[in-house]
């Protein structure tokens, strides 16, 4: 009896312990989060890539091919947060070099040319730069 109620003990403490964040993906709140500003680049020749940055610290990332007609290819969401001029992404279930190799999770902001280029974390060089897309 002593042996199950110390087992029981030590699991609620494990549980307890166990960090719950508040930045944690919420599939309304992303839903209903207004897009902020839309990046756009070419990716090759038939391929371009998107990054939306949304209210409440939201982001997507897809890229789309060129063939005959436009095929969306995969969608990625996460979360930012902002620094200055600088971005910092938090892929959710996915490493950012899994889905191409010049995607990072760092990204900084061209204020005056209006371009967002990711950069490389371990030698800070530009990896892939976006332009931003203006409204109509």
């Amino acid at each position: 009896m002593k042996k199950m109620t110390l087992k029981y003990f030590l699991l609620a403490l494990i549980l307890s312990s166990c960090a719950a964040t508040n930045e944690s993906f919420d599939k309304r709140k992303y839903r209903k989060s207004k897009i902020l500003a839309t990046y756009t680049g070419m990716a090759n020749e038939l391929q371009d890539g998107y990054l939306l940055l949304k209210e409440n610290g939201y982001f997507k990332f897809y890229q789309k091919l060129w063939l005959i007609v436009s095929i969306k290819q995969g969608e990625n969401i996460g979360r930012y947060s902002q620094t200055n001029d600088t971005l910092y992404l938090n892929w959710l279930d996915t490493d950012p070099k899994e889905i191409k190799y010049y995607l990072s999770s760092k990204c900084v902001i061209d204020s005056t040319t209006k371009t967002l280029w990711f950069i490389d974390e371990a030698t800070n060089e530009r990896l892939w730069g976006l332009g931003q897309k203006t409204k109509k």
